[in-house]
């Protein structure tokens, strides 16, 4: 009898047990196919709160462990996982999602479909417990997708390069990634919301000659907090996507101002302006608007400063 193909689920968790409690509740009724297994790491990024509790009042109900991660970050806790599983697939989801009850079973007719993929990803949709604020909603068009959304389509098929895949719900084959690690200077660092390492994974598998296959059927539903809701989050959140853009900026050799590109400082002075503007207008969606280009612009020069600096 051939060897089953294994999976390891993970997730990565900081000081979130009672969404995690959430997640792996949404794990117990998951099947699949003959022929396959699966269990599941927990990864505790030094957490102050019922984490470890939480994991092992699962002990009886899954094949879970937990493991710890000292170094702080997300992508420190992810390298984490990759250096603790044995599987030959590892599946990445968050402690605050919730998968469709029929998750692996999809994943694993995609990996039979495409044995020789390198990785796959699903459709994300948001799962909000309250109605946002609708001008918010349509300022920040990230919190309408839930901050993580995504669907690239109904049809399953192989994702052309520039289209990604996203943490809430992505796998890859281990030895298709096998020496690929998520840069620590990318991702969400206790509360501090950098990204980007999961955008650079995918490229350098890509340029290994990898191809990642996009699973529509494999849903999961991002449930987004009422803290994350706020204006004052918000306008942190683009602050921390201008820094990501900055450590993913390619152009070393364009005109800088203090150590970021000139024209950074000429939109971020540009959209204080347009804010100004509308604000005086009471155009209130305008406005906020505004405000996020400005506040994405200022942490890309904030970036580009402190660079200069060190």
């Amino acid at each position: 009898m051939a060897k089953p193909v294994s999976i390891t689920i993970a997730i990565c968790t900081w000081n979130r047990c009672q969404l995690l409690q959430r997640a792996l509740e949404h794990l117990l009724p998951q099947t699949c196919p003959a022929g396959f297994s699966w269990d599941v790491v927990v990864v505790n990024n030094n957490c102050t709160d019922a984490t470890s509790q939480v994991v092992r009042s699962f002990a009886d109900r899954l094949r879970i462990r937990e493991v710890l991660e000292p170094k702080p970050g997300l992508s420190n806790a992810r390298n984490r996982a990759l250096a603790e599983a044995t599987a030959d697939y590892i599946a990445w989801t968050d402690d605050d999602v919730l998968v469709d009850p029929d998750w692996i079973a999809q994943l694993c007719a995609g990996i039979e479909a495409y044995p020789d993929a390198a990785g796959f990803g699903g459709t994300i949709e948001p799962l909000f417990p309250e109605e946002p604020d609708p001008v918010l909603l349509a300022a920040f068009p990230v919190l309408a997708t839930g901050f993580c959304g995504l669907s690239h389509g109904t049809q399953v098929r192989e994702l052309p390069e520039g289209d990604q895949v996203f943490g809430a719900n992505m796998a890859y084959s281990m030895s298709a990634a096998r020496g690929i690690a998520f840069d620590p200077k990318l991702g969400v660092v206790e509360g501090v919301t950098l990204a980007g390492e999961e955008e650079a994974y995918q490229n350098e598998l890509r340029r290994r000659g990898g191809r990642i296959f996009w699973l529509p059927a494999m849903r999961v539903r991002h449930f987004v907090e009422a803290s994350r809701m706020t204006l004052d989050y918000l306008l942190r959140y683009a602050y921390d996507r201008g820094r990501t853009l900055m450590r993913m900026h390619k152009g070393l050799n364009e005109p800088k101002i203090l150590g970021a590109p000139r024209w950074a400082w000429m939109l971020m002075m540009r959209a204080y302006l347009r804010y100004l503007r509308y604000r005086v207008t009471w155009n209130r969606e305008a406005a906020l608007s505004s405000l996020r280009e400005f506040h994405n612009m200022r942490g890309m020069v904030a970036e580009g400063f402190s660079r200069l600096r060190a």
